[in-house]
């Protein structure tokens, strides 16, 4: 199979996931319509995880939409020190309120927990700012086969119009401890196979599919991640955006070849971008501030995270 053809298999494996996160090698080689010596479901099965063993994938993830009482909190921090950031990384990883922190460039950091009222200074950080997060948006993209200076240049060829992307705190998330258990085995790989699960969870595999499917499913966001040359042949940029662009802003980010991540905020967009060439991301910005598309940004290079 040619790299060409190889890639576009991998595309269509993934945009199937896409569709059903669980979809099953007997239901991918029927798609196909393909049977016999070398095209079993195994075969597709293969494809699949080679795909996620060199990072083109991954297997879909599950995070929570917001919900009233299971706020996000997000905090811009400051380092006060300039070493030791190994460290302060392992003590953030090893606290059960931080759920994620990222050191960007400049000294900054930005962490993310259910505890509006995380004391950043325990860690050695100033807080710069803070912010509820709502739900966030993970792109799929259409540039995939397309060279990443041409779909910066398709970024900027999409139609622009104000719009905000809604920001809304959902209600009546009725889950019991079942359903949260199975969400915190579940959440990391949604293709788990529900026998794993539920011995994991003390439970029948009929009751985790009926709660996965009944109440997980329905009240989350999936994760979907592709990379056509693979997560570690890209650079990523953090980038936080004031505008009334948004929901164009998002749309265009679509044309790019990489999975770009969403996570709106009160006032500002962050958004986690990956790219070949900082110069490519620096003249996108550079032309919608002259279109007056972004209102204000700041761009930080991630640095390290906790996992």
């Amino acid at each position: 199979m040619k790299k060409r053809e190889r890639l576009q298999l991998y595309y269509t494996l993934f945009t199937m996931t896409v569709g059903d996160p669980r979809i099953s090698p007997k239901s991918i080689a029927e798609y196909f319509e393909c049977s016999g010596r070398g095209r079993s479901p195994s075969t597709y099965l293969r494809h699949l995880n080679t795909m996620y063993k060199y990072g083109i994938s991954k297997a879909p993830q599950l995070t929570l939409k917001s919900f009233t009482g299971t706020e996000i909190h997000t905090y811009f921090c400051e380092r006060e020190r300039s070493i030791g950031l190994q460290n302060l990384l392992l003590k953030l990883d090893r606290d059960p309120d931080v759920n994620y922190a990222i050191s960007l460039s400049s000294g900054k950091f930005f962490i993310t927990s259910r505890n509006e009222s995380l004391n950043v200074e325990s860690f050695g950080l100033k807080l710069i700012e803070t912010s509820k997060m709502f739900t966030p948006i993970y792109t799929i993209p259409k540039g995939w086969n397309l060279p990443m200076k041409v779909a910066f240049e398709n970024v900027m060829n999409s139609p622009f119009k104000r719009s905000k992307l809604p920001r809304t705190f959902y209600r009546g998330l009725d889950w019991d401890e079942l359903d949260w258990r199975i969400y915190g085995i579940i959440k990391r790989n949604a293709r788990q196979k529900f026998t794993v699960i539920a011995r994991n969870a003390d439970t029948m595999p009929t009751t985790v599919k009926k709660h996965f499917y009944e109440k997980i499913l329905p009240n989350s966001v999936l994760i979907n991640y592709f990379f056509p040359k693979g997560r570690d042949s890209y650079r990523q940029v953090f980038l936080r955006i004031e505008s009334d662009f948004e929901c164009s802003i998002i749309d265009a980010l679509k044309e790019l070849p990489c999975t770009s991540y969403i996570f709106p905020l009160e006032k500002s967009v962050i958004l986690g971008l990956f790219h070949e060439s900082i110069t490519d991301v620096l003249s996108v910005i550079g032309k919608m501030e002259e279109k007056a598309i972004l209102d204000d940004y700041l761009l930080y290079n991630p640095l390290a995270c906790t996992i």
